[in-house]
């Protein structure tokens, strides 16, 4: 008898593909119901990248856990938004007591002074590769290094983000920063706010890791970026994420592709940054995208930014070793783009390489 197409796996593994990435975590929990030989890839697709910001949902997951412990290898991604009213740093710590052995990935946004301790456990676990930090407070960050500490040797991608949004009050210490063997990184990101704690948190944005072989950097306001720390001429793949700052690029001996946000008002730091490439730079290319308006305040570049810096590129010298300028802004600036067009370099893409995803898929290329 023909077996029935929909328990080929191969055919099963597509459709859960197209459910997991567009559907909701309940689609997958009813997809686990259709037949017994559905249960098992339904269930590591609905448990492969939890996000939870609410603290019921992910104590229903450590219950789940507990009780069906051969569930917890189909984790490999996380996300905690940690604070009042959402996860809870008892759940945290009671999440840390499984042995999360495919873990490699774990983001972490939180809103409350001190981290919970149990993220020294998933923090130290061997599977990690990648972890995410997003404070709410500079102080937070203060004692979130000590969390950093424990990370395991076997972590290559880093991302620690303070924006200080809200001041908090309680004093800010400096932790010891020569008790611990450095991790050696593969590519580092790094978001500081303004703020009059900034030159305090410089000694701290990369402790405890080496960043002397990264080969992937990406930044947000390069004012505060401890330069001394980057090794300029080994950088592969820059992301500059807002041009309130230029970059002096000269260093970047190695480069090959560049990202830039680009904000209304801001095309003169733009061309600044653009006007360090040397002479025969082998960045071959470059991506000008825009930034999420919403969060950062910010508007788009108007007609008339986007026709002068078509002209300015499209007539430099320093780009003719440029293959592909992808531009990610909206559709209706296309037209405003006719040189670049017309020298075959341009790529209106919306959606290549958007957003961290993105931006990770390509590091992990290192």
């Amino acid at each position: 008898m023909a077996q029935n197409p929909l328990e080929v796996a191969e055919l099963l593994h597509h459709i859960l593909s197209f459910v997991a990435t567009g559907g909701r975590p309940s689609d997958l929990a009813a997809c686990a119901r259709v037949a017994h030989c559905w249960v098992d890839p339904a269930q590591r697709s609905l448990l492969r990248s939890p996000h939870f910001s609410f603290d019921s949902m992910a104590m229903r997951l450590h219950r789940t856990l507990a009780s069906y412990q051969h569930l917890v290898p189909h984790i490999h991604e996380m996300l905690l938004r940690i604070g009042d009213d959402l996860v809870s740093s008892t759940t945290v710590d009671l999440l840390a007591t499984h042995a999360f052995t495919n873990l490699a990935s774990v983001t972490v946004s939180i809103r409350q002074t001190y981290p919970p301790q149990g993220l020294r456990r998933i923090f130290s676990l061997p599977s990690l590769r990648h972890v995410a930090v997003y404070c709410m407070y500079q102080s937070t960050f203060a004692s979130f290094t000590h969390v950093l500490k424990s990370c395991s040797p076997s972590v290559q991608h880093v991302e620690i983000s303070c924006e200080n949004w809200t001041v908090d009050p309680r004093p800010f210490s400096v932790p010891n920063t020569h008790t611990k063997v450095y991790i050696k990184l593969k590519s580092a990101s790094l978001s500081v706010g303004e703020s009059a704690l900034a030159p305090k948190l410089t000694a701290l944005h990369f402790y405890p890791f080496d960043l002397s072989d990264i080969g992937a950097l990406q930044i947000y306001r390069g004012r505060f970026i401890p330069w001394n720390l980057i090794p300029k001429s080994k950088i592969r793949f820059f992301y500059i994420k807002n041009t309130e700052d230029s970059v002096d690029l000269s260093e970047f001996t190695s480069l090959q592709f560049l990202q830039i946000n680009i904000n209304t008002g801001e095309l003169p730091q733009l061309l600044a940054t653009l006007a360090t490439l040397r002479p025969g730079h082998g960045t071959n290319t470059i991506v000008l995208s825009e930034p999420d308006y919403g969060h950062y305040g910010r508007k788009p570049l108007s007609e008339r930014e986007c026709r002068e810096l078509d002209s300015h590129l499209s007539s430099s010298p320093l780009l003719s070793n440029v293959s592909a300028i992808r531009v990610q802004l909206s559709e209706n600036h296309k037209a405003s783009f006719p040189s670049l067009l017309a020298r075959g370099v341009f790529r209106y893409d919306r959606q290549w390489m958007k957003g961290q995803e993105g931006w990770l898929e390509l590091v992990n290329r290192l």
